[in-house]
């Protein structure tokens, strides 16, 4: 009896959102531009809604903190986001000097499934001037 070698390729399908890790202020007001583009550079016109939150753990029901979506440029691809220094000072735990979470940003088209289009870690250092 002959024995056949069978070659298997293996191949890996990542369907993670890019990392973008965020190292923050409390206290201080901080914001984010993002310009989303189709693969032959053009902008890509944003047509549902944009999301993006700040957790202590992914597993966290409710959200620390909810990014301020600006809607002006989205026909153009753009996506603003903004905290305010009320945010980000209220992220850092009572007691303590820094906090350490995660956070995204999703996308969902209009009849479409969500997408996450980022995510990552965030930190945020305590302020000293108050």
């Amino acid at each position: 009896m002959g024995t056949t070698d069978a070659s298997v390729t293996e191949v890996d399908i990542k369907r993670l959102p890019p990392t973008i890790n965020l190292e923050l202020y409390a206290g201080d007001g901080t914001a984010m531009k993002f310009t989303l583009k189709d693969p032959d550079g053009n902008p890509w016109p944003i047509d549902g809604v944009i999301t993006s939150q700040i957790k202590a753990k992914r597993t966290d029901e409710a959200a620390l903190a909810s990014w301020l979506v600006d809607e002006s440029q989205q026909s153009d691809g753009v996506i603003l986001l903004s905290l305010t220094g009320e945010q980000t000072a209220a992220l850092i735990p009572s007691g303590k000097t820094r906090f350490v979470g995660v956070w995204d940003l999703q996308y969902v088209a209009s009849g479409s499934e969500p997408q996450t289009l980022l995510q990552g870690k965030v930190t945020c250092d305590a302020d000293v001037t108050r």
